[in-house]
């Protein structure tokens, strides 16, 4: 990296913190210094902060799924037992294979149900605290309720250029709130 003062893949500089933001990691945005030192601190963008409400939900149904097709494989597997055993094949560790993928799944899922909530609490605090009601309506149905700019337009009556504008200034208003809080992940 040069010593540029910005981040050479993406251009973004801070410079009332005298800090640029390097998104070569789009989970894990690093910041770095105006000499292009990594200060070993990781942020997030206010959008990324509320997309991550949608990538779980979306992350917890995939697993769902998952742990629903090892759940009917340990059964289809377990129904067969009797001809396995009679067989001398020994294939009971099938069974077990499936049973274990499943429970895995299962305490995935747990744990990130857990961290969907949190994350859904915390989303609703910082949508709470947008200027104006219409910001606020706006970030619900993009990140709580998941819809499209299409959808989102709809339902605000906006077209989707003026839904846009209105999410760019409610994601400052939200950005302005994670610094206040320390929020960096």
């Amino acid at each position: 990296m040069s010593c540029c003062r910005m981040c050479k893949y993406s251009g973004r500089f801070d410079a009332k913190k005298e800090k640029s933001i390097c998104w070569l990691d789009k989970d894990a945005p690093r910041i770095v210094d105006a000499d292009g030192q990594t200060c070993g601190a990781f942020c997030i963008s206010a959008q990324a902060y509320m997309e991550d409400v949608t990538n779980l939900q979306r992350r917890i149904k995939e697993k769902e799924d998952l742990a629903r097709h090892y759940r009917e494989m340990a059964e289809r597997t377990t129904s067969n037992m009797g001809d396995i055993r009679a067989s001398g094949s020994g294939s009971g560790s099938k069974v077990e294979k499936n049973g274990n993928a499943y429970m895995d799944i299962k305490n995935e899922i747990e744990r990130n149900a857990a961290r969907l909530r949190d994350k859904i609490t915390m989303t609703m605090e910082l949508i709470e605290g947008v200027g104006t009601p219409e910001r606020k309506e706006l970030l619900e149905l993009r990140y709580l309720c998941g819809l499209t700019w299409e959808g989102v337009g709809q339902r605000m009556r906006y077209d989707k250029r003026n839904s846009q504008r209105i999410h760019k200034r409610a994601l400052e208003d939200v950005q302005r709130q994670m610094d206040a809080r320390g929020i960096r992940e």
